[in-house]
C-alpha cells in the first residue's frame, strides 16, 4: 500500500524531464525511491532517506543496466540551539548528490552519496560552517518462489544501510528534529554523526493476498550542548497483511512498535495497530 500510494506521489511531483535532465520538486539522486517497503502506515520506517527537494539532476546511462544519476538540490540545514539559546542556519551552497545503480530481472542495487556546507549563525559565536556527507548503499531482490505461478508476484527482500555527517535533513524519522550540526562547547560547529539501517521482505501468500515485515534502526550522536530532549536513537518494526481487492484498491491492516531513545537516556516505546484503505487514481 505504501508503495502504490508512492507510486501516486512520483506522480504527482512538479518536474520535468528532457534529454535526461529532470528539474523540478523530487527525489534527491541520495535516495532510492524503490527500496521503500509496502507498508500500511503511510510514513514508513524511521530509517529510510526520504529527499524530495526542488532540484536539478542528470542521468547518464553506462550501458542496458548501469546508470550514474547526478545532481544539486535545494539546502536546508537543521541545526540545534545552544544550551537553550536559538541558532539560525545559513544556507551558502546547494547540496551536491550522485549515485551510481544497476537493474536487472533479479532486483537492483544502489549506492548514493551526498555532500553538504552547513551553515549557522550563533548570537554567542557569530556564524560558522562545516562540511557533511553521507553514503546510502540499498538493493533489492526479487524472489521467485517454486509453488507460485505466472499470477503470483515475486517475493521482494531489501535492505538499507546509511552513515554520514550532518544528514539528519535526509532521514525520514530525524528530518523532523535539528539533527544536522550543533555548536559544541569550544564554539565550533559539529557535523551530528547519522547511523541508519532497515531491512523489509514481501510475500505473496496468494495473488491478491501479501504481507510485509521490516525493522528499522536510526542513531544520532548528538552533543550534551543540544539539551536532555535531542534526538539520539530510534527502533520500528512493522508487520501487515494486505488484500488487493481490485487492480488499484487495497486494504490492509497493521501492527506497528517503535521505540524512541532521548540524548539522556530517557526512553520509551509504543505499539499501535493499524487499518488502511489505499485507492490508486492512475
Amino acid at each position: 500500500m505504501r508503495q502504490r500510494a508512492r507510486q501516486d506521489a512520483d506522480r504527482a511531483d512538479h518536474r520535468g524531464t528532457i534529454y535526461n535532465v529532470t528539474v523540478g520538486q523530487t527525489f534527491s539522486p541520495f535516495e532510492d525511491p524503490d527500496i521503500w517497503p509496502d507498508t500500511v502506515d503511510y510514513k514508513g520506517p524511521n530509517s529510510m532517506i526520504f529527499a524530495r527537494f526542488p532540484l536539478v539532476r542528470y542521468k547518464l546511462p553506462l550501458g542496458e543496466s548501469w546508470a550514474l544519476n547526478g545532481g544539486l538540490s535545494q539546502a536546508r540545514t537543521s541545526v540545534s540551539d545552544f544550551n537553550g539559546e536559538p541558532v539560525s542556519a545559513v544556507d551558502h551552497a546547494p547540496d551536491f548528490a550522485f549515485n551510481l545503480r544497476g537493474d536487472s530481472d533479479l532486483g537492483h542495487a544502489q549506492l548514493g552519496t551526498v555532500f553538504r556546507d552547513l551553515g549557522a549563525k550563533s548570537p554567542t559565536f557569530g556564524s560558522h560552517s562545516v562540511f557533511g556527507w553521507g553514503i546510502n548503499v540499498s538493493a533489492a531482490l526479487n524472489i521467485q518462489l517454486p509453488w507460485h505461478t505466472e499470477q503470483y508476484n515475486d517475493d521482494v527482500l531489501g535492505g538499507q544501510f546509511t552513515y554520514g555527517e550532518g544528514i539528519g535533513h535526509y532521514g525520514n524519522d530525524t528530518d523532523f528534529f535539528p539533527t544536522d550540526a550543533a555548536f559544541g562547547n569550544n564554539g565550533e560547529l559539529e557535523a551530528l554523526p547519522y547511523y541508519g539501517a532497515f531491512g523489509g521482505y514481501t510475500h505473496y501468500w496468494l495473488p491478491s493476498w501479501r504481507s510485509t515485515g521490516t525493522f528499522g534502526w536510526v542513531k544520532v550522536d548528538g552533543l550534551n550542548t543540544q539539551g536532555p530532549d535531542a534526538y539520539h536513537q530510534t527502533q520500528c518494526a512493522s508487520g501487515n497483511l494486505v488484500w488487493q481487492l481490485r487492480e488499484r484498491l487495497s486494504v490492509g491492516v497493521e501492527v506497528l512498535y517503535g521505540n524512541n531513545q532521548k540524548e539522556s537516556g530517557a526512553s520509551g516505546h509504543v505499539f499501535r495497530n493499524q487499518v488502511g484503505v489505499a485507492y490508486s487514481l492512475f
